[in-house]
């Protein structure tokens, strides 16, 4: 049975480790993708999408400006 534990038997756990901290490497990774990408859509992203759609005529001024102040919380800003 030597020849057959594939490096998983005494001083082959070191194999397991190793795999096992890159999952965990990619899922950090994965996560951290995950949570900046969120961030770019957030409050900036639905000012870009209303924009878009009073562009495209969907909304009309004033309904643009209700929005607006909505999602600003009437700062202004946008």
């Amino acid at each position: 049975m030597g020849g057959m534990d594939a490096g998983f038997g005494m001083g082959g756990g070191w194999l397991l480790t190793l795999l096992f901290a890159l999952a965990v490497v990619a899922l950090v990774a994965a996560a951290v993708y995950v949570a900046i990408r969120e961030g770019e859509g957030g409050e900036d992203g639905a000012l870009a999408i209303l924009r878009e759609r009073y562009a495209a005529g969907d909304l009309d001024e004033e309904e643009f400006e209700r929005r607006r102040e909505r999602l600003t919380g009437g700062t202004g800003r946008g």
